[in-house]
């Protein structure tokens, strides 16, 4: 008695190879839709890092005390200070720049904290670290500018 081993048919066989080749190449995922902004967040942060080391190193000579003319220390001290005020703003704007980046990671980013609602594309590219959309951000310009 003689037993023969099944064949499968060719066209099966065709299928099954397109098959394997198929799953060779597995779906590309959708490209990350912050991309851009994240990017752009990354390199304003690293941007804004290197202006502070500079002005941190540019004001932390001492004033030199033998200065014979007032008005010279004033003017030094005058310096110091208008340095200080763009370091703060600088540190400000870093830390809206991280959370920013913290906001796209937890997948919050391009929504208003304000209202909710998605804040316009054009003003992420505009202003890439925003929390508000710009009718919240105007209220709340507003609301300051009555406190002042």
């Amino acid at each position: 008695m003689k037993t023969t081993a099944r064949r499968r048919p060719a066209a099966k066989k065709e299928k099954t190879r397109l098959g394997a080749a198929r799953n060779k190449h597995p779906r590309v995922p959708r490209a990350d839709r912050w991309t851009w902004h994240r990017l752009a967040l990354l390199h304003l942060r690293d941007r804004l890092m290197e202006e502070a080391r500079e002005l941190k190193s540019a004001n932390s000579g001492p004033l030199n005390p033998e200065v014979a003319d007032f008005a010279e220390m004033a003017a030094g001290r005058s310096g110091r200070e208008l340095i200080e005020a763009e370091l703060r703003t600088e540190e400000g704007l870093l830390e809206e720049v991280a959370a920013a980046l913290g906001r796209i990671a937890a997948g919050t980013y391009g929504i208003c904290e304000a209202t909710g609602r998605p804040i316009l594309p054009a003003r992420l590219r505009a202003i890439p670290w925003t929390r508000f959309n710009r009718v919240a951000a105007a209220e709340r310009e507003v609301g300051r500018s009555r406190r002042r």
